[in-house]
């Protein structure tokens, strides 16, 4: 937990927002705000607008920010690299699990 012009920010990065104890863990130290940085991508489960690896991007943000009740930056790769596909789907969550702004998928902006 970093303290920041923002106030007291905790990382996280990519797959471990899958569990609780992290974000948890962050919050209990202090986080005001937290901040995930990912590479997520598709892993090749079925086409993009249903696949259960971007359900689980979009469901893991959202609930990390609701059972803390800390705002959440999720940042994520987005393009093809090496094989893979990654999703873009930045998003900023408010406290009780809504999204303020989303990038959306496959998105630079």
């Amino acid at each position: 937990v970093f303290d920041t012009a923002l106030g007291k920010v905790g990382l996280l990065i990519c797959y471990d927002k899958s569990w609780p104890e992290g974000c948890r863990e962050l919050t209990l130290s202090g986080a005001e705000l937290l901040v995930i940085g990912s590479a997520w991508s598709t892993y090749g489960h079925g086409d993009r607008e249903n696949n259960s690896s971007v359900r689980r991007y979009d469901l893991y943000d959202r609930v990390r920010a609701l059972e803390n009740s800390r705002w959440l930056i999720s940042s994520n790769f987005v393009g093809e690299h090496g094989g893979s596909n990654f999703i873009g789907f930045s998003q900023i969550v408010d406290p009780l699990g809504g999204i303020v702004v989303s990038s959306g998928l496959d998105t630079l902006d």
